[in-house]
């Protein structure tokens, strides 16, 4: 099947245009606008010089698909306009600036995992590595600034012995995954670099950090994990005590979400950075103490509690904000 746009002739896409097979193609002084979602994931979708393709939403092309845009014809019409090129699967596309795309790979094995890395000098708006197996990193990596990798459910990326990874970039491990950091193994996390660990970080090397290192935890121990490695913003997600006294330095972000956070008797909460309650609770209970030299900020339905018998104490500069 075709379908083709002529010349004089406007087409609109509100809702969504599916292409798996056949052709779909604008001719000279045709326009189509995109206003929601066109996926390829077969036949060819071409835009000849001379037409217009306004795009205001998403593009994306997968499994065997083709696309042939002429970079002339291609207006973003949109800030948050996208075109996603999902470049493993063998889809294929030419004509329209690199610019305008974000480059989706998926790699199984380690020199995949290179040769990923390598499309960060293409040109492309952004690199998205997918890992969706096992993966071990043996040797030195570099993650440029314009590349995301993106670990799957139920996976371990291991970075081992000797190793070095250097984070420019972002990494995101899942919420049941794991990042695995072996004796002898080094992660660099750059001033620009962010990882994310919502799984497992079992770290028995060095972590870095210069940039943006968050983590969930879900208890005490966790925490004290967490600061251990460096990490630098904790959300709390699950209601805990403080069984020892706590500083937040001045580099740290702890928010409490959707959790109490209780500091009972004879501990103390010291807050140099940044404390954030998010429909959060932190109660600080008779005999407890909590030190605000930094900033608390309380965000939506959040509760600070100061039991009778408790204290609360406000250095001179330091902020208390309801928002």
């Amino acid at each position: 099947a075709s379908l083709t746009v002529p010349s004089g002739i406007s087409l609109t896409v509100n809702g969504t245009f599916i292409l798996s097979s056949g052709s779909f193609e604008i001719l000279d002084l045709g326009e189509l606008v995109n206003n929601d979602l066109i996926s390829i994931s077969g036949g060819s979708f071409t835009v000849n010089s001379g037409a217009t393709f306004t795009n205001n939403a998403t593009v994306e092309l997968w499994g065997d698909g083709s696309v042939s845009i002429d970079a002339s014809s291609y207006v973003a019409g949109d800030t948050d306009a996208s075109i996603y090129y999902n470049h493993a699967e063998g889809a294929t596309l030419s004509g329209i600036s690199l610019e305008y795309v974000y480059c989706v790979v998926d790699v199984e094995d380690a020199a995949d995992f290179s040769d990923a890395l390598t499309k960060a000098a293409d040109g492309y708006k952004s690199v998205q590595v997918n890992v969706n197996t096992d993966l071990t990193l043996s040797s030195d990596a570099t993650i440029p600034a314009n590349v995301a990798i993106m670990v799957g459910s139920g996976v371990t990326l291991t970075i081992d012995t000797g190793a070095t990874v250097s984070l420019s970039g972002s990494m995101f491990i899942d919420s049941d995954s794991t990042l695995e950091i072996n004796s002898g193994a080094t992660l660099i996390i750059e001033e620009d670099g962010a990882l994310q660990v919502n799984g497992t970080l079992l770290n028995n090397g060095t972590i870095d950090n210069s940039g943006n290192f968050g983590t969930n935890v879900n208890s005490y121990a966790e925490l004290l994990t967490a600061i251990a490695n460096g990490v630098t913003s904790i959300d709390i997600t699950s209601s805990f005590s403080l069984m020892g006294d706590l500083v937040v330095t001045e580099n740290m972000m702890l928010t409490v979400y959707n959790a109490i956070l209780t500091v009972p008797a004879g501990r103390t909460l010291t807050v140099e950075g940044n404390l954030v309650l998010s429909n959060g609770t932190v109660t600080v209970a008779s005999s407890g103490k909590l030190y605000n030299q930094g900033q608390i900020n309380l965000y939506d339905q959040s509760t600070l509690s100061i039991n009778t018998g408790a204290t609360y104490t406000q250095a001179s500069g330091a902020c208390l904000s309801f928002l």
